[in-house]
């Protein structure tokens, strides 16, 4: 893993009470083929990956959610060179009980297969 605050650029993104106890996220970008994709760790998961771009950018303090940002950019480098066909990471995503459904479902299509929006809906009863 590379070291420094350079190698890692990181942003701290507070959600309620600043820097309060479970709040505190780290964000980083990273450049994907298909743009700028934001991934969010809080608490060593990654909890969103986003098409949204980074803002401006800082060192980051946690280390295990420095670990997990740059373990997920490891294997998304592998998956976008057609090196790797599946992910292992500690994701703690949030959302709704239907939301963490949909993509539970989304994460049981294999690799190199495709599924209709219907199909998932049908799979999930709605």
């Amino acid at each position: 893993m590379r070291k420094g605050c350079d190698a890692v650029p990181l942003e701290r993104t507070d959600v309620g009470t600043p820097c309060s106890e479970g709040n505190l996220r780290m964000k980083t970008p990273y450049e994907s083929p298909l743009g700028v994709l934001t991934l969010v760790a809080e608490d060593g998961h990654l909890i969103a990956l986003s098409f949204d771009e980074a803002t401006e950018v800082a060192c980051a303090t946690t280390p295990s959610d420095e670990r997990v940002l740059e373990e997920t950019k490891r294997q998304l480098d592998g998956y976008f060179s057609g090196l790797r066909k599946s992910f292992s990471l500690p994701l703690a995503p949030r959302g709704t009980d239907f939301q963490r459904s949909v993509w539970s479902a989304l994460q049981a299509i294999p690799s190199g297969e495709t599924s209709s929006y219907g199909a998932l809906a049908a799979k999930l009863g709605s």
